[in-house]
């Protein structure tokens, strides 16, 4: 079975095309979860507490 160029070269042109959307999607994917991962934060008083020497004192 003889294939034309032209099919080949569309076809290449859709492979390229597929593989540049999910390469885009992959990386929008990616910066999404590091943005969740660090965006935590610490309340007040539960960083207060990472300094506690022992010795209590209340506000």
């Amino acid at each position: 079975m003889v294939v034309g160029f032209e099919a080949l070269e569309g076809g290449k042109k859709r492979v390229m095309s597929l593989y540049w959307r999910m390469r885009a999607e992959f990386r929008r994917q990616v910066m999404r979860s590091y943005k969740k991962q660090h965006s935590f934060h610490y309340d007040p008083f539960s960083y207060a507490r990472n300094f506690d020497d022992g010795v209590s004192s209340h506000f």
